[in-house]
């Protein structure tokens, strides 16, 4: 029933599960340790969304929020919602053209835990406008994606308003497409 990529995220974190039990001799061996895991990725469900597509989405936004909640990832190369939802306006850099993203999913690595992203060209008219319409006192540049609830549902019904046919792993293909123009211009990858 599953996709070969399902099916190795499972049987990885069966392993790693199961490794750990061992390791506090809650078991003599791990049954899987020697199960060889298939790819992760599954192909199919990898698109590169190009940033007119995005641009037409953002057109029918009803708020700055939305509307950065697909530029940032589409032309800053950040992770949604977790990258997005702890940015603020004194991360953003305007001078230096840069701004820090904080990296939840890194912190826990030595070293780790933010990075610097220049601000883009394609970025920054949607940046300089949110800035300029923001609420007075404002801290986070998308509040909307604080709130802790499910955007996806939502972003999807924008798509499909803009006349686009939705894309599967809606946020991480905006983001891999950012990374696909960066490695296309030839700016280095660990930019994002």
């Amino acid at each position: 029933k599953y996709a070969p990529a399902s099916a190795s995220v499972d049987l990885r974190r069966a392993r790693q599960f199961l490794k750990a039990a061992v390791r506090r001799r809650l078991i003599a061996t791990n049954p899987f340790a020697d199960v060889p895991c298939g790819p992760q990725l599954n192909d199919e469900r990898i698109v590169y969304v190009p940033a007119e597509v995005i641009e037409k989405v953002i057109a029918i936004c009803p708020d700055e929020d939305w509307r950065l909640i697909f530029a940032l990832p589409r032309f800053g190369g950040v992770r949604f919602p977790s990258e997005v939802e702890d940015l603020k306006w004194s991360d953003i850099d305007w001078e230096n053209n840069r701004f820090t993203v904080h990296e939840k999913k890194l912190e826990h690595h030595p070293g780790r835990g933010r990075r610097v992203v220049p601000i883009f060209q394609a970025l920054r008219p949607h940046l300089e406008r949110a800035y300029r319409e923001r609420a007075p006192g404002a801290v986070y540049v998308v509040p909307r994606a604080r709130h802790g609830s499910n955007l996806s549902t939502h972003a999807k019904r924008l798509v499909v308003k803009a006349g686009v046919e939705p894309w599967p792993k809606l946020f991480t293909n905006l983001r891999g497409s950012c990374s696909d123009d960066l490695e296309r211009r030839g700016i280095a990858e660990k930019a994002i």
